[in-house]
């Protein structure tokens, strides 16, 4: 294989993962709306609103609640479902996950950055450093549970797969008409 052959294949991989990402984002949304419409939870709107209003940090007007409340209770209604989805599939995500997931993570940015890979056990270390931070670890764990949630879906609704044009795909993936 040539340069040239070998640089468009790895162009190619790079962004069929790219695409991948953007297919499964689109799926999640595409779930999410499906069984937050099939469910039809109901929520304490007024009792919501109200305590937006009186809890929220900034100052924030009853206007603005009303304005914004529909994303907020479908944000919620969401982690509703996805919490019982957790529970009833008994979804754990353990802290040696979180830390080998991290040091991957460590490893793809300094491969990026064209840093040789550390050893194993300054890797941990520095994995270990980044779980310190409260948000950082909160994070990395969602991510975990998204990853395990998505294989969940992945494994248990029937997908059809449908070949798109690139264009097709940009207009399906970010709702472009």
């Amino acid at each position: 294989m040539s340069d040239v052959a070998s640089f468009r294949a790895k162009v190619s991989e790079e962004l069929g993962k790219g695409l991948s990402v953007d297919a499964d984002r689109k799926l999640k949304s595409d779930i999410q709306d499906k069984l937050i419409d099939k469910l039809k939870l109901k929520l304490p709107d007024t009792f919501l609103k109200r305590w937006i209003v009186e809890s929220n940090e900034k100052p924030i007007s009853a206007e603005q609640v009303e304005k914004e409340y529909e994303d907020y209770a479908k944000g919620l209604k969401w982690q509703l479902i996805e919490n019982k989805i957790i529970k009833n599939n008994d979804i754990k995500v353990t802290p040696e996950e979180v830390v080998e997931h991290t040091k991957g993570l460590l490893k793809q940015q300094m491969a990026g950055m064209g840093m040789p890979d550390n050893n194993d056990e300054e890797l941990t270390e520095t994995a270990n450093r980044v779980l310190q931070n409260e948000e950082e670890a909160r994070n990395l764990y969602m991510m975990l549970y998204d990853n395990k949630l998505m294989e969940l879906y992945k494994s248990a609704i029937k997908l059809k797969e449908k070949e798109v044009t690139y264009e097709d795909f940009i207009k399906i993936a970010y709702d472009k008409k």
